[in-house]
């Protein structure tokens, strides 16, 4: 199966290595600590709500004098959270114990509230992200993801069975000349493609070779020679970072080496290709109809019972009657009852996040609602637009807004104030040139336009507040790229954004031809990973991920040799981990994570275990070792059968409590074995996708 997110995983390492040895780990319960001759146990807090930056929870604890027995009750808090998702970390701040129940504390109860409004923001600080998601996805609590019409026409689908390469277009090519030769180049592509004005003939820089064709349809064989010219382009372009020749790709290194050449696919429309090492080689998935192509990173699935081929693009499901199409979109409701079916241990599962219904699809929506968030000091922030000669300002499609088009940074226009969004930070200006600063407030009109702008991936980026000289903000998913519709998380709204291309070219953002796959893993949970080998190929059609972000980054293979580029892992990001403020410098965040830490390995927990959970009503319960539920009354644990809260009986929602923290358990137990070294690989079924 394919391992999500090795960058999280490194975080995760990183700041355990940087934390003091004292730090608290973040899903360690219960937490135990004492103050005025009083010993408490917190059980871990139970969510109630969390909508917007405001949690509201309630635990179980005990209360046990110096001498005497324990009492059991149970406490409200509300605080305002900072989510870390890299380190899959929740940091409470500005806590509000709002009561506490003691039924056998009598008087003692109101001293004990007093004394936890002292203490409790210390010892829960911290809270374990992935615990927080499952009670989302599960106890159906919180804001849920926008659901937003989108476009879901099949794009163009290229199918190999060798090694190739799908080289995208940015609509008809746009060729400027190369100073001082007879070549073009097209500058609408990240890849170099040049044409010799004089033979009428294309050329493409695939690592240090070049391939040669006709046309840009090809057919593309390896070049004999090129013209004059042509390696100078190559350095000035490598050197300018424009382009990208897929250097790094070992497998293509080698290929070139031994004389032979990848299939190209060129497309100027949105397209993917998908590759099988070799002819399709097929497994059948047990207790269904489904058969799946096991030797490639595309999810291709065959139905042995209409004969239907269905693929996985972008989170959305397409069907045809053969590998050759032609293909339909498929609601994801309409998808065979089989797909349900696909056991989470099995390589397939990883596509269930894309099967509604599942308990995998209601994990991806919650987490698709979680922003990543930052605090951001006021002098820190700094913003220069550049814009491909004077600013151009026109009526955005949809809206009664303005929007600058000859920048690739989003700007719109509100009642003759600028507002621009870039890495996940707003900014406002009385003019295009500025001076720009971050925004205290984002009018409401820029959160209507609609999935059919090609703006509308900065209406996922949120200004929660401005105190003093900080902002408050965050961006959940959206923002790069993730969408809700259909009760499904997919990548891209599907529409067809058309680029600004003059002197330089800023494109906008596409669904497809990047490999991404909505994903799911029993290790990783939910994430969104961007396939594509070499760089990171969305730029520049995804803005947000244009410019240094450590987490989107490759990273050098196991045991590689020092230099060697050939052993870099291909792209596989689980953007759900990825910090996009990390491409700030770091000098945005005002304060970092608190001393806590969510450990990587499981560690020795204290007694008394975390089997104590408190319900809606304030009574307190325990799973004993026979595995019945047993609830404090008058000082001692008696049976809870019989008990009804709410209309359900009280083994039944606390069975749900416990399945919570026992999937967060065994989410860490499994992270803790892939983590067991820095640098983990994506772990593919096939060859790397290889496609720009």
């Amino acid at each position: 199966m394919r391992k999500l997110a090795a960058a999280a995983s490194i975080a995760f390492l990183a700041l355990g290595l940087a934390l003091a040895q004292d730090a608290k780990d973040a899903r360690a319960w219960p937490r135990t600590f004492s103050e005025d001759e009083l010993s408490f146990t917190l059980f871990e807090p139970q969510l109630e709500k969390w909508e917007g930056l405001r949690l509201s929870a309630r635990a179980a604890l005990s209360v046990t004098p110096r001498g005497g027995t324990a009492s059991y009750g149970v406490v409200w808090f509300s605080a305002r959270t900072e989510i870390e998702k890299e380190a899959r970390v929740v940091v409470l701040d500005r806590f509000e114990v709002t009561k506490v129940s003691f039924p056998s504390a009598g008087d003692r109860a109101d001293a004990w509230l007093a004394t936890l409004r002292k203490c409790l923001p210390e010892n829960a600080r911290a809270l374990d992200l992935d615990r927080l998601e499952f009670a989302l996805a599960t106890l159906a609590v919180g804001a849920k993801g926008a659901r937003v019409p989108l476009k879901n026409d099949p794009p163009g689908i290229f199918l190999a069975s060798e090694p190739s390469l799908l080289v995208l277009v940015d609509g008809k090519p746009v060729l400027r000349r190369v100073p001082g030769t007879h070549l073009l180049r097209a500058i609408n592509t990240r890849a170099l493609i040049l044409e010799d004005d004089d033979a009428h003939r294309f050329y493409l820089a695939v690592a240090d070779r070049w391939m040669a064709a006709g046309s840009l349809d090809g057919p593309w064989e390896l070049a004999s020679s090129v013209p004059e010219g042509a390696e100078a382009a190559r350095r000035e372009a490598l050197e300018s970072k424009t382009a990208d020749t897929w250097a790094g790709e070992k497998e293509l290194v080698t290929l070139l080496e031994d004389g032979r050449a990848p299939k190209v696919f060129t497309s100027t429309e949105p397209a993917e290709l998908i590759v099988t090492a070799g002819e399709p080689e097929t497994a059948a998935i047990e207790g269904t109809n489904l058969v799946f192509v096991t030797n490639s990173d595309g999810d291709v699935f065959f139905d042995t019972g209409t004969s239907e081929c269905y693929v996985l693009i972008s989170g959305r499901w397409f069907r045809a009657s053969s590998r050759e199409g032609p293909w339909s979109y498929v609601p994801p409701e309409q998808l065979p009852a089989d797909f349900a079916r696909i056991p989470p241990s099995h390589p397939a599962a990883e596509v269930l996040a894309c099967v509604p219904g599942t308990p995998q699809s209601r994990e991806a929506l919650a987490a698709d609602a979680l922003p990543e968030t930052a605090t951001v000091e006021r002098s820190k922030a700094l913003l220069e637009i550049p814009y491909d000669g004077d600013p151009v300002v026109s009526p955005l499609d949809g809206t009664d807004l303005r929007w600058i088009e000859n920048t690739p940074i989003p700007v719109v226009v509100v009642d003759d104030v600028y507002f621009a969004c870039d890495r996940g930070l707003w900014f406002r200006a009385p003019g295009p040139r500025g001076p720009w600063r971050l925004a205290d407030s984002v009018p409401a009109a820029v959160y209507e336009i609609p999935p059919s702008s090609p703006l509308h991936q900065i209406t996922f980026v949120r200004v929660y507040e401005a105190l003093g000289d900080t902002v408050s903000c965050g961006y959940t998913p959206g923002y790069l790229g993730a969408c809700v519709a259909r009760n499904s998380v997919v990548w891209g709204t599907g529409y067809r954004y058309h680029p600004w291309i003059k002197e330089r070219w800023f494109g906008r953002p596409w669904t497809y031809g990047f490999g991404v796959g909505v994903r799911w893993n029993e290790s990783w949970g939910w994430g969104v990973e961007l396939g594509v080998g070499g760089e990171l190929g969305c730029k520049p059609w995804w803005r947000p991920f244009d410019g240094s972000l450590p987490g989107f980054e490759r990273r050098a293979r196991d045991n590689a040799d020092p230099g060697d580029s050939g052993s870099l892992l291909p792209v596989h990001v689980n953007f759900n981990n990825a910090d996009v403020y990390a491409g700030w410098g770091g000098v945005v965040r005002v304060a970092p994570v608190p001393n806590v830490v969510r450990a990587a390995a499981p560690r020795p927990r204290a007694a008394p275990p975390d089997d104590v959970y408190a319900s809606p009503e304030g009574f307190v319960f325990r799973r004993n070792a026979g595995g019945n539920w047993e609830q404090h009354a008058s000082g001692a644990w008696r049976s809870a059968a019989g008990h009804v809260e709410n209309g359900f009986p009280a083994d039944q929602f606390l069975e749900t409590e416990r399945q919570i923290r026992q999937q967060a358990l065994q989410r860490m137990q499994l992270l803790g074995r892939e983590t067991s070294v820095p640098h983990v690989a994506p772990g593919l079924r096939g060859s790397a996708v290889r496609h720009r």
